[in-house]
């Protein structure tokens, strides 16, 4: 569970972890580079109301996963 006074997941923040589910609060306005890389285990991801920015490689090899679902205040993914 990440806690409403997360603001931004980092760079790599994630990364190769047993994650399976997450739920990104709308405390949470952008997700660094490869933020989830290599969660093979990341099955479904939701994302709240907040979200601006997804930078680049943020899932890479996220291979499990089967839904992810992204808000209206999404302006920008690279």
């Amino acid at each position: 569970t990440i806690p409403n006074s997360v603001t931004s997941i980092g760079e790599r923040a994630f990364a190769y972890s047993g994650l399976t589910n997450i739920t990104i609060p709308n405390s949470v306005t952008s997700l660094g580079s490869r933020a989830f890389q290599y969660c093979r285990a990341l099955e479904n991801v939701t994302i709240q109301n907040g979200i601006t920015t997804i930078e680049a490689s943020t899932f890479e090899q996220c291979s499990a996963l089967a839904t992810i679902s992204l808000p209206n205040s999404l302006i920008y993914i690279r």
